[in-house]
């Protein structure tokens, strides 16, 4: 599940396992948001995500050649801010 959540020019995107039925398209869908708010000048993205879906979303980034700023993790959640 993909939850986007903008304040301003900041954009807080959450992708979280979904209990009933795991979209197999959820990452790509998740390419697409940041992709349509990188357009914005001055945009800031943080992505908060489950750590099953961390391998998926590193590989992805790479693969459509979007920087990290910044990673970081507690005991629960990763944090990448693009």
């Amino acid at each position: 599940m993909i939850t986007e959540t903008s304040k301003l020019l900041t954009t807080y995107i959450t992708l979280s396992p979904d209990q009933k039925q795991q979209d197999p398209l959820i990452i790509k869908k998740l390419m697409e948001k940041i992709k349509s708010k990188q357009r914005e000048p001055f945009a800031k993205i943080f992505v908060t995500l489950h750590p099953m879906f961390l391998p998926a979303v590193l590989h992805s980034l790479n693969t459509n050649k979007i920087n990290i700023k910044n990673m970081g993790s507690d005991k629960k959640v990763f944090s990448i801010e693009l």
